[in-house]
């Protein structure tokens, strides 16, 4: 073999390698993914993270009630396992998370198997919800999940009387030491939004955190933060610490800029 005909095989090798190794996000369109691989841009991905705040007192554990309806392999799937509550955060104003969302939606209403008049129908509202762009602001979406009935009407009530108000000297995203303040904030059902203006001037190695505090429900001591039911370990960038008030838990999630590269672009 020449040496030219090596090199090029080597450079092959390579590239077959990257494509191989490559995300679902770098690989493909949105529109070609699987069920499983949207969920996991929207539970698994640089833009994504989930972390399960729950006792150090093991006499809580209960016997799990039945998980039926959930979707196999994805997170919520196993919130039953244990007793605590699994927070899911999301950065929606990222374009990656918001092709999944789009996805859902065609795989919730059957898309690949839609006539072309069906199809659209429901196109243009896809591309309108694409279309949105956020120059000036960062959308940070958590949803959250109990196998405890209590816990999850605790939790609804403490968000939905929540206001930018109440919350601003809690909820910041933060850049280089200053904290940026909360300027949006919405609450439904299983969850809540925050909006915060859009850092700028951050250097390449660097990135921003956000942070929440889990609230006091029922009678949960949350003093740490433990793996998901499914066994995922807390990730490295997810912190926790004691909050001001009994029974709260003060939730920090960096997002390194080095991560959040998609088709060459910075997306966040």
């Amino acid at each position: 073999m020449s040496f030219r005909v090596a090199i090029r095989t080597l450079i092959l090798i390579a590239l077959l390698s990257s494509f191989c190794s490559a995300q679902v996000w770098q690989k493909k369109p949105y529109t070609k993914w699987s069920r499983a691989e949207t969920q996991q841009v929207l539970e698994q991905s640089p833009w994504s993270k989930a972390v399960r705040v729950g006792s150090s007192d093991a006499a809580q554990a209960r016997t799990p009630p039945s998980t039926r309806g959930a979707t196999p392999g994805s997170i919520t799937a196993g919130v039953a396992l244990s007793r605590g509550v699994t927070y899911l955060v999301q950065l929606r104003s990222a374009q990656p998370i918001r092709h999944a969302v789009a996805r859902n939606s065609q795989l919730d209403r059957n898309y690949d198997r839609m006539s072309a008049q069906e199809r659209a129908a429901l196109d243009p509202k896809i591309d309108a919800y694409l279309a949105q762009k956020f120059p000036d602001t960062v959308v940070l979406y958590v949803t959250y999940q109990s196998n405890e009935p209590d816990f999850m009407a605790d939790l609804r009530e403490y968000w939905k009387q929540q206001s930018v108000e109440s919350l601003k000297a809690t909820v910041f995203l933060t850049t280089n030491g200053a904290k940026a303040p909360l300027i949006g904030f919405a609450a439904g059902d299983q969850m809540f939004q925050f909006t915060f203006p859009r850092p700028r001037n951050m250097a390449p190695d660097g990135g921003f955190d956000v942070e929440f505090v889990h609230p006091k429900i029922g009678d949960l001591v949350p003093v740490m933060t433990v793996p998901l039911p499914d066994g995922t370990p807390v990730p490295a960038d997810v912190r926790s610490f004691p909050g001001n008030g009994v029974g709260q838990l003060r939730l920090v999630f960096s997002f390194p800029l080095r991560t959040l590269t998609f088709k060459t672009a910075l997306e966040y």
